[in-house]
């Protein structure tokens, strides 16, 4: 599997990984389990050389997370967020993405 390792590089995720791998531990220790690996190196080269922000942004995902439980567990379950009409929910249908065609050169 290829990743994005700046905006015109591609490299193997495993790559990513193990060049990061000591930033997504520290990253791991503060966290726990409540991201995957993945999700860590996403914060590790969006905040790359700065982790303190890279922890602060992953607590505030948790918080939101935390703040909005009940659309994270309809997301989970694929179903509609609750409290929102059908008209809500078709306005909404409409500006989602439903589909991947590809990646140009730039993703």
């Amino acid at each position: 599997e290829m990743a994005w390792a700046t905006a015109f590089e591609r490299c193997p995720l495993p790559q990513l990984f193990e060049q990061h791998r000591e930033a997504i531990n520290v990253l791991r220790q503060e966290l726990g389990d409540a991201f995957e690996d993945a999700s860590l190196l996403r914060y590790v080269l969006s905040y790359e050389n700065h982790p303190d922000q890279a922890l602060q942004a992953a607590r505030k995902a948790l918080e939101w997370r935390q703040d909005h439980k009940d659309l994270v567990e309809a997301a989970k379950q694929r179903k509609p967020p609750p409290g929102l009409t059908m008209q809500e929910l078709c306005c909404l249908q409409t500006l989602l993405l439903t589909s991947f065609h590809g990646a140009t050169n730039f993703g």
